[in-house]
C-alpha cells in the first residue's frame, strides 16, 4: 500500500491533479476502498485497469491523497 494523507470530507475538493483513494463504504462496495480515482482538477474519474471513466455526477465521498502513483493487481495504472 502506498503512503496516504488524512481523510478529507466530501465537501472539500482536492487541490492537486492526481490519484486519490475514496471511501466507498462497506457492503457490496467494500472492495472499492482499494480502488483509486483520478482527480482532473474539476471532477473525479474511476480508475479501472489503466483507464479512467467519469464518476456519476453528484457522487461525493470522503477522499485521501496518495503519495505515490497506485499499482493495481494485473497491471500498472
Amino acid at each position: 500500500m502506498t503512503a496516504v494523507t488524512q481523510w478529507f470530507g466530501p465537501e472539500v475538493d482536492p487541490v492537486h491533479v492526481g490519484w486519490y483513494q475514496r471511501d466507498y463504504g462497506a457492503g457490496a462496495n467494500a472492495c472499492a476502498t482499494d480502488l483509486h480515482d483520478w482527480w482532473d482538477g474539476k471532477q473525479f474519474f474511476f480508475g479501472i485497469d489503466g483507464e479512467v471513466t467519469p464518476v456519476v455526477s453528484g457522487l461525493k465521498l470522503p477522499w485521501r491523497g496518495l503519495a505515490d502513483k497506485p499499482v493495481e493487481q494485473g497491471g500498472v495504472l
